[in-house]
């Protein structure tokens, strides 16, 4: 690997801007947003329009480049020229107006949109070359091409910036100079926004067309795709089937984040099968070959685990965003495996193009991720709503007398009203009431909503501001008598309305949510043990010092299931939110110990 000189950087960087302009413009502008944001230092609530910009000119860089070599590759002149560049501009400003309009950028949902065209983009640029089956070849070579180059400017400029780090260092050591520490990350803004993306346009050749004529196979690409990431693919194949036998075994549902295993797993398969892709007919490197043929066959199973897995968090707990990209993507593979298994021709073109369409169609329309999730969330609340009889002619009655439901019902409906309040989605919800029960003039809508729904809600929300934050935790270290008890759970550190932890061996779920510890088999609640008496009294009767209850033995109860297993809760650390007249639980420790 050869480190460029002086005057080729500056030679090379001539050549970038002048061939690529507005992909150029993008990340310089973008690159001087960034340190500007830094040097400013700008409040939490004035970060928005600097995220909407910065995020326009990084989305702007692989859309122009994909631009210029589309340009290029068809020899496209004159007004037609002018026209694909006004094409992608507008582009580029409809994503920014999008993200403008949207007041929901700056939630983490709402970015999901930014990101799936952030890699659609990268995937524009993918296909932008070659889009004809006869130039499957120079398809291949372009983006081998491409992502070597990145490995190179990556490898550089993470070089040069150790190098002109070290050397400020130095001078701060040696000469006595002071120097602000923004300047490390100016350096190595300046470095990835710049000089990466311009060293990695340069060795871009000038003459796409040639590459369809190139043959050569990189000897280190091989050995990396052949004993490293074939292997690596090949052990989580067997980690994969091996779970699969054992949920046939056991009879037991596959547990969430296995889905999570096989996209990651699909994702460096599907890449292995790329990097070896002109090696497929080789007679000389027979495992490639078998390899080529054998993965989309043996994924096929896997695709149905995960079809279990998706299907089964939906029917539970309805649509996300997170379930909605795993059904989607569930869907593609499983149609990719069946055209790689059925075609004779098995195209990697479409690979990259598929998956932009997903990106595009997933994000826009009726059928997009977010219209989706929305309309299933309210048909879900719609349904446990009409079941206990609190809708009426359509209508929700505030005023009625407030009913009892089951635990897992109230959690549902607070899950999804936090669910509307994340997305900001009043206007679903308007539909349910009258206008004298509609919480339209109050300053949180969402939390309004628990007074005007006649539901006994099991942790109502409060809406003043002022609170206090207390711990409780025991001097003693956990002791306890196993004796009987068939199975001890690891011990467990769980946040108020977070992911529920989950066990290998079962479908087994612990969570923490309005106050109250449970634990669910298989989509069964086993018991929900209500925290909030347990708290209360410990604060009305001790006091705290600096905040803190630090009692001696560590609290113990049992508890006993309808079909007769026993629990022993063993209680280490709670976090307890204390508003003008409630209590939050926010973070509970504890080890679990079950008799069968």
């Amino acid at each position: 690997m050869k480190f460029p000189s002086f005057q080729e950087v500056f030679e090379e960087t001539k050549r970038a801007i002048t061939r690529f302009p507005l992909a150029a413009i993008c990340a310089v502008i973008g690159t001087i947003l960034v340190i500007e944001l830094v040097n400013l230092e700008p409040e939490e609530e004035a970060l928005t329009p600097w995220m909407k910009a910065i995020g326009t000119c990084v989305m702007g860089l692989p859309l122009f480049f994909a631009t210029h070599i589309y340009i290029e590759k068809n020899n496209i002149v004159g007004k037609k020229k002018g026209l694909f560049i006004l094409g992608a501009i507008l582009t580029l400003l409809a994503a920014y107006l999008t993200f403008e309009w949207s007041n929901k950028f700056k939630t983490v949902i709402s970015l999901f949109r930014y990101f799936l065209w952030l890699i659609g983009a990268h995937l524009l640029v993918a296909i932008s070359a070659f889009q004809r089956k006869e130039e499957i070849n120079g398809f291949w070579q372009y983006n081998k091409l491409l992502f070597l180059r990145f490995v190179n400017s990556a490898f550089f400029a993470m070089v040069l910036f150790a190098g002109l780090a070290g050397a400020i260092l130095s001078v701060q050591a040696l000469f006595d100079v002071k120097f602000d520490d923004k300047i490390f990350f100016y350096l190595f803004a300046t470095l990835a926004g710049i000089f990466n993306t311009f060293y990695f346009f340069a060795g871009i050749p000038e003459d796409i067309n040639t590459l369809q004529s190139k043959t050569e196979y990189p000897k280190g690409l091989r050995i990396f795709a052949q004993f490293i990431l074939i292997p690596l693919v090949i052990i989580y194949l067997v980690i994969l089937y091996m779970y699969g036998g054992k949920i046939i075994l056991q009879g037991h549902l596959p547990i969430g984040w296995v889905s999570n295993l096989i996209l990651v797993f699909s994702v460096f398969g599907i890449l292995a099968l790329l990097l070896i892709y002109p090696l497929r007919n080789d007679e000389n490197h027979l495992w490639i070959k078998t390899y080529f043929r054998a993965y989309f066959i043996a994924l096929l199973p896997l695709i149905a685990l995960l079809f279990v897995s998706i299907i089964t968090r939906i029917k539970a707990y309805g649509f996300t965003e997170w379930r909605y990209i795993g059904f989607v993507l569930a869907i593609w593979l499983l149609s990719l495996s069946l055209y790689f298994i059925l075609s004779k021709r098995k195209n990697i073109f479409y690979i990259p193009f598929s998956l932009l369409l997903l990106c595009l169609l997933s994000t826009t329309g009726y059928w997009s991720m977010f219209h989706v999730s929305t309309y299933n969330q309210t048909n879900r609340f719609t349904a446990i709503l009409e079941k206990n009889d609190i809708i009426k002619d359509g209508k929700i009655d505030c005023n009625a007398k407030k009913k009892h439901l089951k635990d897992t019902e109230v959690q549902s409906l607070e899950s999804i009203i936090d669910y509307m309040d994340e997305h900001q989605e009043k206007h679903f919800l308007l539909g349910y009431f009258e206008k004298k029960c509609e919480p339209v003039k109050e300053a949180d809508y969402f939390a309004a909503l628990y007074d005007k729904i006649p539901i006994e809600w099991s942790n109502p929300r409060i809406q003043e501001q002022q609170h206090d934050i207390y711990t409780i935790d025991y001097a003693k270290p956990l002791s306890y008598d196993i004796e009987g008890y068939t199975r001890i759970f690891p011990e467990m550190n769980l946040h108020a309305d977070s992911d529920v932890v989950e066990e290998d061996n079962h479908s087994t779920y612990f969570s923490l949510g309005n106050n109250k510890f449970s634990y669910m088999v298989n989509g069964e609640y086993k018991f929900s043990y209500d925290l909030t008496a347990y708290v209360a009294s410990v604060m009305k009767e001790r006091k705290p010092s600096y905040n803190r209850f630090t009692l001696g033995e560590p609290k113990q109860i049992t508890l006993q299931t309808k079909e007769g297993h026993n629990y022993k809760i063993i209680f280490k650390y709670i976090e307890v939110e204390e508003f003008s007249s409630s209590l939050t639980i926010n973070t509970f420790s504890c080890l679990v110990l079950e008799k069968e």
